[in-house]
């Protein structure tokens, strides 16, 4: 492989990575709205931004056509591992967050029980 095809390679390979997020925005969204739907927001569209450069780094990886791998190769390998992991990350990070809002809910329900107990009670029916 020549140098100029390496660098079309690799400048593919920047192209393919801009804009990124930053999944770390998603966590800390949870502190700042209990309800989640900031944490949500934020989750969904690193995830789909994140997909994107999956997509593209993979179509990079695939277009080498049966050529060894180079450097451009290992490096968007790297990226594409490191995605799959912030992909992984967020999704964990989502689950526990709907985790915590069911078992809110489900105690928001279990007091709202407990009250229609206490007014019948009080209502003599």
């Amino acid at each position: 492989m020549n140098d100029a095809d390496l660098r079309t390679r690799l400048d593919a390979l920047i192209a393919a990575l801009a804009p990124t997020v930053m999944v770390r925005a998603a966590v800390d969204a949870v502190a700042a709205d209990r309800s989640g739907a900031d944490a949500q927001r934020i989750a969904t569209t690193q995830i789909d931004e994140l997909l994107r450069r999956i997509s593209a780094l993979t179509g990079i990886l695939g277009s080498a056509d049966g050529r060894g791998w180079d450097e451009v190769d290992q490096l968007a390998a790297q990226l594409l591992i490191a995605d799959l992991s912030a992909v992984t990350f967020t999704t964990r990070a989502l689950n526990d967050l709907a985790g915590s809002q069911l078992a809110s809910a489900l105690a928001d329900l279990q007091a709202a029980g407990v009250e229609v107990q206490r007014a019948v009670k009080e209502s003599g029916l």
